[in-house]
């Protein structure tokens, strides 16, 4: 798994759009993650891999991740909305 530079990830997406979109966007990342996660199998569970930046990398830590994902994002608009 490789990391990216997520502060131009985020500047290339151009903020200062409508957010609309990127709402639809979320909800169905949302959605087909949980149609995904539910279909995993005990081996699927299982599999691990490596992060460029992190390390040892699991579904379970992805997981992890993934599940506060999205209240960073709400941080975010939060702030940048003032």
């Amino acid at each position: 798994i490789v990391g990216y530079d997520q502060e131009e990830f985020a500047r290339r997406l151009r903020y200062d759009r409508p957010i609309a979109a990127s709402l639809g966007a979320l909800k169905a990342a949302r959605e087909t993650t949980c149609e995904i996660l539910d279909r995993l199998t005990d081996a699927d569970w299982q599999r691990t891999g490596t992060h460029s930046e992190s390390g040892p990398y699991s579904v379970l830590k992805w997981l992890q991740i993934y599940a506060v994902h999205a209240h960073d994002h709400a941080d975010q608009i939060r702030r940048a909305r003032g």
